[in-house]
C-alpha cells in the first residue's frame, strides 16, 4: 500500500472518529480550544454533545448510578441556562444565585433536592475547568449558602419580622401579616378573596372567623384601596397576586434576602402567629381551633409543622 494510500485510509479513520466520538473533536486540532468546541455546541443548543464532552470527567463510571444522577443534574441547568438566556461558560455568581432561586421555587422545603442538584452543577464546573473551558466555578461560593445549613427555627423572631415589614411593598405586607398574625395557611392564602375580608368588623371569614390584628386590618385595608375597593369590599378577585405555592416561596424567599432575615418557609409565618396566640391564650385547644386544626393538642402541633 503506497504512502498516499495509507494517508487518505488514515484521514478517513481520524473523519469518522471525529463524527463517531465527541471527544476527539477537542484533539482534532490544535489550536480549537476546549472553549470554542462547547461554545459551538451551547450556541447551537446541542446539549447532549456538551454533556458527552464533559461527562467524562465526572466522578463514577458510565452507566452507573453517580455518573447518570450527575449527568441528569448537569442537564436541568443546562436546559434552564438556555431558557433563561444564560452563558454557560461566562456564568457569574449572579447566575449561580439565580439558579440557586431557582431550584428554592422549585423544590421550597427539600432542602437535600436543592443540595444535590447545586452539587451536580459544580460538578458540572470542575469538568469544564479540567477541559480549560472555564478559569473559575461560579457555584464554589454557594457552598456557604448550601440550604442544608439555613437556619432551620420554626418561627421569625419579632426583630426579623419587623426587617420584612420594613422592606416589604404594600401587598408584601399584607401578606406577611396574614400569615405572622392570622396564621393563615398556604391554601387559605391562595384561594383569599375579598369576600373573605370584613374589614368593618376586623376579621376574615374563611369557615371559622379569624381576628384580626390593627395591623393586619390596616395592611389588608391599603391594599384593598390600592385596588380601589370600597369599605364594603365585595369583589370575589383574590386579594394576594399569587399563582401558587410556588409563586408564594419564591415571593417569602425574594423577601426575606432582601431584608436579610434567614428564609423560613411559609409555616414559620404561621408558626409565629400559633406561637403568640398560645402565648396569649394558654391553650392549646383554642390556638388549634384558631388556625383551623382539629385533633389534640399534639396532633395539631404536627400538623402545623406539616401546613
Amino acid at each position: 500500500m503506497s504512502d498516499t494510500s495509507l494517508w487518505t485510509k488514515h484521514r478517513y479513520l481520524v473523519l469518522v472518529g471525529y463524527i463517531m466520538n465527541p471527544m476527539a473533536e477537542l484533539h482534532a486540532s490544535s489550536h480549537r480550544s476546549a472553549h470554542d468546541v462547547l461554545r459551538r455546541h451551547l450556541v447551537v443548543g446541542d446539549l447532549e454533545s456538551v454533556l458527552d464532552l464533559v461527562a467524562q470527567h465526572f466522578p463514577g463510571m458510565p452507566g452507573d448510578r453517580t455518573r447518570r444522577t450527575n449527568v441528569e443534574g448537569a442537564r436541568l441547568y443546562l436546559r434552564w441556562a438556555r431558557e433563561q438566556q444564560h452563558s454557560v461558560l461566562n456564568a457569574d455568581e449572579r447566575v449561580a444565585r439565580a439558579y440557586h432561586d431557582h431550584l428554592i421555587a422549585k423544590h421550597g422545603d427539600a432542602t437535600t433536592s436543592i443540595a444535590n442538584r447545586l452539587s451536580h452543577v459544580r460538578t458540572l464546573y470542575r469538568a469544564l475547568f479540567q477541559l480549560g473551558a472555564i478559569t473559575i466555578n461560579p457555584f464554589e461560593a454557594l457552598r456557604q449558602a448550601n440550604p442544608d445549613r439555613i437556619d432551620r427555627r420554626e418561627i421569625f423572631e419579632d426583630d426579623e419580622l419587623q426587617r420584612l415589614l420594613q422592606h416589604a411593598t404594600l401587598e408584601e405586607r399584607a401578606l406577611v401579616l396574614v400569615g405572622a398574625h392570622a396564621g393563615l395557611a398556604t391554601r387559605e392564602v391562595l384561594s383569599l378573596t375579598w369576600t373573605h375580608v370584613h374589614l368593618d368588623r376586623g376579621w376574615i371569614d374563611l369557615g371559622r372567623v379569624i381576628p384580626l390584628t390593627d395591623d393586619a386590618a390596616h395592611a389588608l385595608g391599603n391594599l384593598a384601596k390600592r385596588r380601589g375597593h370600597g369599605s364594603l369590599l365585595p369583589s370575589d378577585e383574590r386579594v394576594f397576586d399569587l399563582a401558587d405555592d410556588t409563586d408564594l416561596r419564591r415571593r417569602l424567599y425574594r423577601l426575606c434576602r432582601g431584608a436579610r432575615v434567614p428564609y423560613r418557609p411559609w409555616r414559620a409565618l404561621r408558626n409565629t402567629a400559633a406561637q403568640k396566640l398560645l402565648m396569649a391564650t394558654r391553650n392549646p385547644r383554642r390556638t388549634a381551633k384558631r388556625l383551623g386544626l382539629r385533633g389534640t393538642p399534639r396532633a395539631s402541633v404536627r400538623k402545623l409543622r406539616e401546613t
